[in-house]
């Protein structure tokens, strides 16, 4: 097995486990909604947004290195091909939207909804 192949593993398993939990997170979120149980939604969200921030922002991490690595070991990509650059901006926006936006929201939301009427 080549380095390129063991990056590319470790790239997929990233981006599956970075997607992937954003997308159960929120199958997860929708149903505690339709549920109307503020308290667990509330808990939910709180616990969510404290794992979601390290696991997201490691997932990403290794997602962007992997990539950069494999770019700088294959022959036939340079970093001005279209879809590297895609991926950059992406990644950048989702890091940041992830981090800002989605996370403290979530958090904020969960301490609201856990609090009595």
């Amino acid at each position: 097995m080549s380095w390129y192949q063991v990056l590319l593993t470790f790239h997929i398993l990233a981006t599956m486990l970075w997607i992937g939990g954003a997308i159960a997170g929120t199958a997860i979120g929708m149903v505690l909604r339709k549920q109307g149980n503020t308290g667990a939604m509330g808990a939910f969200c709180v616990a969510f947004a404290t794992v979601a921030g390290p696991l997201f922002g490691g997932s990403a991490m290794l997602v962007l290195i992997t990539g950069i690595w494999m770019v700088a070991l294959s022959g036939g990509y340079d970093f001005d091909a279209a879809f590297v650059s895609v991926g950059f901006v992406g990644w950048f926006v989702s890091l940041v939207l992830g981090a800002t936006v989605v996370g403290r929201s979530w958090f904020k939301i969960g301490l609201q909804l856990r609090e009595p009427d």
